[in-house]
């Protein structure tokens, strides 16, 4: 939680368990965005996915790590993460949860 809102606050390891984290956690989201693309999820399951990686990226951490990131994932899912969003549509961003420090 701390990552997705200031990545600057993290420790070097703390920043390095987030990097390993977000890493992961991203590929797996660009492995699933390359599925619809190839019409192997339906546009109705699609929209909580899109939703879900847009909630994800979107808080201020998150978004700095994208940023220095980005060029690791495919041209596709790259354009994907930048267009335009619902931000009412997003489920609930980490940085909104109440959680105490580590």
């Amino acid at each position: 939680n701390i990552g997705a809102v200031d990545l600057e606050s993290l420790d070097a390891v703390e920043r390095a368990r987030f990097n390993y984290a977000m890493s992961s956690f991203i590929r797996n989201l660009e492995n699933v965005h390359s599925k619809y693309l190839n019409g192997s999820i339906d546009d109705v399951v699609w929209s909580g996915w899109a939703n879900r990686i847009h909630g994800l990226l979107s808080p201020p951490g998150a978004l700095a790590w994208w940023r220095l990131n980005e060029s690791a994932y495919s041209p596709l899912f790259r354009a994907f993460v930048d267009e335009p969003f619902d931000a009412d549509a997003l489920p609930e961003r980490l940085d909104s949860w109440d959680l105490p420090a580590a």
